[in-house]
């Protein structure tokens, strides 16, 4: 799942970087340092040059297939407003169906500010 999770919002890839890299080479990393690399290419995300990645590859003279990212309708709507603290706990809700931490701690806050309403209704605080 080509997702990124940013100050607690998921984020999806716009397109993906088809390409064979070498991860032990240093100097292919530290060129696509602003990307995340993955041993079969890069993901690209929204604000992320597209154009300069490939460019870098060129340089790198490595063959690259440019691929757009299509993301399923329910995942987005699944995740919009949510908060997520990890990548891993955004694809756990997505694919478990896992609450997110932010869920429950609403949760919590909820039943919290019940508890203390009917401790003042009783008048003990």
């Amino acid at each position: 799942m080509r997702i990124k999770v940013t100050d607690g919002e998921v984020v999806y890839a716009t397109h993906f970087i088809n390409a064979s890299l070498n991860l032990s080479d240093q100097k292919i990393i530290d060129k696509l340092a602003a990307y995340q690399v993955e041993p079969d290419g890069i993901i690209i995300y929204p604000g992320q040059s597209l154009f300069e990645a490939q460019k870098v590859l060129d340089d790198l003279r490595i063959n690259c297939l440019v691929e757009l990212q299509k993301h399923d309708p329910g995942h987005m709507e699944k995740t919009k407003g949510n908060s997520y603290s990890t990548r891993s706990e955004a694809i756990a809700h997505l694919t478990e169906g896992k609450e997110p931490e932010s869920w429950r701690v609403k949760k919590l806050e909820a039943e919290l500010a019940n508890l203390k309403a009917a401790l003042k209704s009783k008048g003990v605080i």
